[in-house]
């Protein structure tokens, strides 16, 4: 069979993007414990079309061989893959053919994981996969509301979707057709769909910087008009222009901008506490109440993320009055140094092989001294003085606050201009949002994503830090993830 002859309608979706947002995030995390455990285990199928299930239906009925029926559902919508909210798993090396051992282990992970398995039915199914709080099937009312109100409702019934950051609040519920927003295609290539899913063949396929009209939200899709055709695009690959944030950013949803930063339940600190732990404790209890829900947004462990503020700035966002920061006077020579050399010697100074290293400042006054000993008092203070030399140069040479973002990731994490990002940030909230919009990058395929999910903090550190001490300090958030306690109790 040449590539490319099989209908669309008919392939095997496996994109964890289809699937209901709850559910998807507890599969990534149970698929990255595979892994850490040695398990090869991949999605096979996730979202299923009806011209798929009709197929399957008819293997052993009217289409033989096989001589033994392969499904009892006639239709997608009396499956729950036909809902997004259902999964078959399999061996990535051995397929289908892994062993009940294999797919036992693999199922511990899942339900671990708020995930059923197929193979505690009567007739066991034991690729299958469905969200914890489903029936084993579904019911007439699941395939009356999925008809009447569609897919997003039926999640909402069966609590698959977090309420508290469901849909960004970026736009209204509803757009008047005349009243469209604007917006920008930011992948290479977009397809135009005619319905808000992967499973039909595209309408048209947008290059990369097209300019759309934006009808109305749709879920994670919208509607869009595009060249004089509407149809859908995910919102994973657009960019907003009604507003000055992207709408891809969490730091624009309004939803997310009123959680309570604080749990509603503190972690115990128990006396004597070893420090390391102390320290994740009262990390959680100054931004769990933020923390929960945007890990289960990218579908990272809370103690990956709690570890990265404790390695990053001791968990803190301010010292007394003023903003965490981290002067790097290598970076303020590459963006304003260079060009003015004579007088960024005056005052700046650092090891030429390592540029991380031996940075020193001088006021003019006196000799130079070392930029990071004396806390923030120094830090602030090397800072004002660049500032004076140049402004803007000098806020992009800044870490800030509890992620230490550098200014110069402005763009990264929504904000049009350096100045927008450090203003943002005198408020502690959006530096947290800010740390999960710069992880999170431009969706579910996030290398740092993935990197937390499947614990390899050295390769995080890597991709935010620089590759210069990345060892120390992925061997540092392993320490601090490693002493969160469990949530399990909260």
């Amino acid at each position: 069979m040449s590539a490319g002859a099989v209908a669309d309608a008919l392939r095997v979706h496996d994109e964890l993007s289809e699937l209901a947002p709850l559910f998807a995030a507890a599969v990534q995390r149970a698929l990255a414990e595979c892994a850490r455990q040695g398990l090869d285990a991949i999605v096979y199928e996730a979202l299923r079309t009806q011209q798929l299930q009709a197929e399957y239906y008819a293997r052993g009925r009217t289409k033989r061989p096989p001589y033994q029926t392969v499904t009892n559902a006639p239709t997608n919508l009396h499956s729950w893959h036909g809902y997004g909210l259902a999964i078959d798993v399999i061996s990535r090396s051995k397929q289908w053919s892994a062993g009940a051992a294999w797919f036992t282990r693999v199922a511990e992970i899942f339900k671990a994981n708020d995930c059923k398995w197929g193979g505690d039915w009567r007739s066991q199914d034991l690729p299958h996969f469905q969200w914890h709080l489903c029936k084993a099937s579904p019911s007439p009312e699941a395939r009356h509301l999925i008809a009447t109100q569609g897919m997003e409702a039926v999640w909402r019934a069966v609590q698959a979707v977090d309420e508290s950051v469901l849909a960004p609040a970026h736009m209204p519920a509803a757009l008047d057709d005349d009243v469209s927003r604007t917006a920008v295609v930011t992948a290479n290539g977009l397809n135009l769909r005619p319905q808000p899913s992967t499973a039909n063949p595209p309408l048209a396929l947008l290059a990369r910087g097209a300019r759309i009209d934006v009808l109305e939200p749709h879920g994670s899709w919208f509607r869009v008009r595009a060249n004089g055709i509407v149809g859908f695009v995910h919102g994973d690959h657009i960019a907003l222009r009604d507003t000055s944030m992207n709408a891809r950013f969490l730091a624009a949803d309004q939803l997310l901008r009123s959680v309570p930063l604080a749990p509603a339940e503190l972690l115990p600190v128990a006396a004597p506490a070893e420090q390391l732990t102390h320290l994740t404790i009262e990390t959680w209890n100054r931004y769990g109440g933020l923390l929960g829900p945007l890990c289960r947004k990218i579908g990272v462990a809370p103690a990956a993320a709690v570890a990265v503020l404790c390695v990053e700035s001791g968990g803190r966002a301010f010292h007394g009055t003023r903003m965490i920061i981290r002067f790097e006077a290598h970076i303020f020579f590459r963006l304003w140094g260079k060009q003015n050399e004579a007088l960024f010697r005056t005052h700046f100074r650092f090891k030429e092989t390592e540029p991380w290293r031996g940075q020193e400042f001088s006021d003019g006054s006196n000799g130079f001294k070392t930029i990071h000993e004396k806390g923030q008092s120094r830090e602030w203070q090397v800072f004002e003085a660049a500032a004076r030399l140049n402004r803007a140069a000098a806020l992009r040479s800044i870490s800030m606050g509890a992620p230490q973002i550098m200014g110069f990731n402005h763009g990264a994490i929504g904000y049009d201009d350096v100045e927008d990002m450090f203003a943002a940030f005198h408020d502690e909230r959006f530096q947290i949002l800010g740390l999960f919009d710069f992880i999170k990058g431009d969706g579910a395929a996030s290398r740092m994503v993935q990197a937390l999910q499947q614990e390899n903090y050295e390769t995080f550190a890597t991709r935010y830090n620089g590759a210069g001490q990345a060892a120390v300090y992925g061997a540092r958030i392993r320490k601090y993830a490693e002493a969160f306690p469990s949530l399990q109790t909260v």
